[in-house]
């Protein structure tokens, strides 16, 4: 069954889908059979963020990975402006003020730490444009296989975790789910399996002062190919995907740390009108390999 480059919306789902081939969907447990898709943007109906996974079933000299499947990522959002400008009216002694204080974390950043993807964003923020900034593949690759954060619990039930242990995990489920499948149906297929957003952070110092806590999924496709001899041979293809608002929140500056009054700086920034936030993508070049399990 070839692949069709054909675009279509599926029920429940508010992002196109792309038709290939025989392919069954499973989002949160629930599966669908028959002429279904690969979501790009894994957010459904609902607003809320989904994990997914989709079997393709197509014929052998079809089975490849493309460039297209590497697409596959949760739904990005704005960032929240309700603050931005609230202050707006200030005097330009206050709003120079605060400038020349950004202005002198630029410097500590970058002739101090010597951390210039920090310095690159932070200079990005009071450049108030509010565009999109978009991670280079290498930064990415660097900063993906961070193994340990400082940080600790994220919202209410929820922990932050560093990238390296999660990239991990989702590439060993993913080839296990392949071959089980692929076993089971005694059948070559591909599968893929796309994370929801995960609250995530390293432990570096410039990755800790680019973006903090921030988000990252992981797409996995994995082609399963079992022989009579009871080998399943595995072909896999990961990408990790960053996501991040780029703002501040006001700090306790209980502590005198050098990052709490440059928290606020950047805070009162946005406020005044002269920093304004902004959204925050990357994605990992893939990463590739081969198996016999």
């Amino acid at each position: 069954m070839a692949a069709r480059d054909e675009w279509e919306p599926l029920d429940g789902w508010n992002v196109p889908v792309l038709l290939r081939g025989k392919v069954e969907l499973v989002a949160d447990g629930q599966l669908s059979s028959g002429d279904g898709g690969l979501v790009r943007g894994l957010r459904a109906a609902d607003g809320q963020d989904h994990s997914g996974e989709a079997v393709e079933v197509l014929d052998w000299e079809d089975l490849q990975i493309r460039t297209y499947d590497n697409g596959i990522h949760p739904a990005y959002w704005p960032p929240d402006l309700s603050e931005y400008g609230v202050r707006s009216g200030e005097g330009n002694n206050v709003k120079e003020a605060n400038f020349l204080a950004a202005a002198a974390g630029i410097q500590f950043l970058e002739r101090g730490l010597h951390e210039y993807n920090a310095v690159g964003l932070w200079d990005h923020y009071y450049g108030n444009t509010g565009e999109l900034f978009v991670l280079s593949s290498a930064v990415v690759d660097q900063w993906m296989v961070e193994m340990n954060t400082d940080y600790g619990r994220g919202g209410l039930g929820e922990f932050v975790d560093p990238p390296g242990p999660l990239v991990l995990m989702d590439r060993e489920y993913a080839i296990n789910r392949a071959v089980q499948i692929a076993k089971g149906r005694g059948a070559s297929l591909k599968y893929t399996y796309s994370s929801r957003w995960r609250l995530t952070a390293g432990i570096s110092g410039d990755y800790v002062h680019s973006l903090g806590r921030h988000s990252s999924s992981t797409l996995t496709t994995v082609i399963a190919r079992p022989y009579p001899n009871g080998v399943t041979y595995v072909q896999f293809d990961q990408v990790v995907y960053y996501f991040d608002h780029y703002d501040f929140a006001y700090h306790d500056t209980r502590w005198g740390a050098w990052q709490e009054n440059m928290v606020n700086v950047a805070y009162e920034g946005m406020r005044l009108g002269i920093a304004k936030p902004f959204e925050v993508q990357g994605e990992s070049a893939p990463v590739t390999g081969f198996r016999a399990v």
